[in-house]
């Protein structure tokens, strides 16, 4: 086949299986629980093309974050067809065919023949981490920075000197790349060390090209450092969790990303948090199996491999938990350090082809059947984002164990009107982090909220009285003060929650408690008598409570 046809060729190959692998996710509704509701339904500048909405979107940080070409973007879409699930999906994975092009000349301009570049970019292009980037319509900040960073090392790789049209071009790209998304900092890493190991520029000349953009990346580096102070997103390591500073909270990242971009069985949104004394001696097996596998690839001589192992541990610098992050893990967080994976692959691919004597289909179809299986664990795996109940759902299946999945589901069945079973997802998360001040929020605020539908109650008060158990936790005098006025308003279980979290706090002997009761019944409030009764060590005196002890 003549080099142009089998190009065009490769390329549909390439735009096809994505389409093929992602299309069922295109129908999905947004999932509002998740950043479409206040990136998409309810900020305004993204929906209106106006030289109001350019300059907030330029001019502010927004979502604790300064990522402008992301929110401008959505001026493809949103402006004309509105915050609706299918249009902005379709216009993600046409925009993700795009960037996956992109991604087969990155790899054929690296060195690659064509259809080992071809099955690299499937393994990296339909890997399940990459369903954030495509499925979720909030996720097209991943595909815009790729899109951007490929234009950043093709014009890199066409530049003769530090100081020709073409690197600037690509410094302007790269610049442009991280007002999308600031994860790409590291690319002027990734670059040196393209040149160093494949296009043989000393070391020294590599550095001095990329001085310019170090300097860029240190500016943004600054900057996004600076906006995550003041909208405290730096984990300060409080209420038991691992804390700044922490090298096994950053050998378990590494660890994490690795397990995700080898064994992808478990992908979700969120993932449980490491907290004090929960990592373990396997968070040092990534670092490690990394170090050893950078060594083994140095002393063979085999280049494309150590760039593609230290491009994955330059490019993962930034979410490598150095700095905190709120959420230690994130799928989305490996979109780009995958990337010179997928450069791996397509480079040990070509090495078995090359090498293989008495089976030479044998490393084709392996590549094959792999990519194959990525495609397939994505396809189904965009079905867990089909609705915000399902993701939840997925999650906590996924991650038993994940606070924040346990809340996001509570939250989803509480506003679907599910009380019950927003009850009990809100509780798991208070038994999953009992420590943890917000859960029991949740689950307080749910449980005021099933009071008032089945007492009937109204108006709605549940939030208030939530935020005041919320701020009232520790202080055993003001939990008692709720539960009396909540009792008198007429809720029953969210009252007994907070006077049982005040006897928790302050026990009363069995004899208070049973002239409690007795009170109680007198007036009436056998429900309040038997919650006294229930909380005795020993039966009681008086005959008449007897009948409310549990049996």
């Amino acid at each position: 086949m003549e080099p142009r046809r089998a190009r065009a060729v490769a390329r549909a190959a390439v735009a096809v299986a994505a389409v093929a692998t992602f299309a069922r996710g295109v129908a999905n509704p947004l999932v509002a629980s998740w950043d479409d509701g206040r990136f998409l339904i309810d900020f305004e500048p993204v929906k209106h093309v106006s030289l109001d909405s350019l300059a907030r979107i330029w001019g502010e940080e927004h979502f604790q974050a300064w990522h402008p070409l992301h929110l401008l973007s959505y001026w493809i879409d949103v402006p004309w067809v509105g915050p609706t699930g299918p249009p902005i999906h379709a216009v993600n994975l046409a925009l993700w065919v795009i960037a996956l092009l992109l991604v087969l000349r990155v790899f054929e301009r690296l060195g690659l023949p064509l259809w080992a570049a071809v099955l690299g970019t499937l393994a990296y292009g339909l890997h399940p981490i990459q369903v954030e980037a495509v499925t979720w319509a909030t996720g097209r900040k991943e595909i815009v920075t790729l899109m951007l960073a490929c234009g950043a090392v093709l014009l890199h790789l066409r530049s003769a000197g530090p100081l020709d049209r073409s690197a600037w071009g690509s410094r302007a790209l790269y610049v442009l790349a991280a007002m999308a998304k600031t994860t790409v900092l590291p690319l002027p890493g990734l670059l040196f060390l393209a040149d160093v190991l494949l296009r043989e520029v000393p070391w020294k000349r590599a550095l001095v090209r990329q001085v310019p953009a170090l300097a860029i990346g240190a500016a943004f580096s600054g900057l996004v450092v600076t906006i995550w102070s003041d909208y405290e997103m730096i984990r300060p390591g409080d209420e038991g969790q691992v804390g700044p500073g922490s090298v096994s909270l950053v050998a378990a990242t590494f660890t994490h990303y690795l397990e995700m971009a080898f064994f992808p069985a478990g992908n979700a949104p969120v993932y449980p948090i490491y907290r004090a004394g929960e990592i373990g001696p396997g968070a040092w097996i990534g670092p490690l199996a990394i170090v050893v596998a950078f060594a083994l690839a140095w002393r063979a001589g085999a280049r494309r491999a150590v760039l593609a192992i230290a491009g994955f541990a330059v490019m993962l610098l930034p979410v490598s938990n150095v700095i905190p992050v709120y959420f230690q893990f994130q799928d989305r967080y490996l979109s780009l350090p995958l990337l010179p994976l997928g450069f791996g692959f397509g480079a040990a691919l070509a090495w078995a082809v090359e090498h293989a004597r008495r089976v030479p289909w044998a490393p084709w179809a392996a590549a094959v059947a792999l990519v194959a299986a990525l495609g397939l664990r994505t396809a189904q795996y965009t079905e867990a984002w089909s609705s915000d109940l399902r993701l939840w759902e997925h999650t906590v299946a996924t991650h038993p164990t994940g606070f924040y999945a346990w809340m996001k589901l509570g939250e989803v069945q509480r506003d679907a009107g599910r009380l019950d079973a927003s009850v009990r997802a809100y509780g798991r998360a208070v038994e999953v982090a009992p420590a943890l001040r917000l859960g029991h929020a949740g689950f307080f605020n749910a449980v005021a909220l099933r009071d008032e539908r089945t007492q009937g109650l109204a108006p709605s008060r549940a939030l208030d009285h939530a935020e005041r158990y919320h701020a009232s936790l520790d202080d055993a005098a003001a939990l008692r003060d709720l539960a009396g006025r909540m009792a008198g308003d007429g809720y029953r279980d969210a009252a007994l929650l907070a006077l049982g979290r005040s006897l928790d706090l302050e026990p009363v002997d069995d004899d208070r408690l049973e002239r409690a009761a007795a009170t109680r019944l007198a007036r009436g409030e056998r429900w309040l008598a038997r919650f006294y009764v229930a909380r005795m060590s020993r039966p009681p005196v008086l005959s008449e409570l007897r009948a409310l002890t549990p049996r």
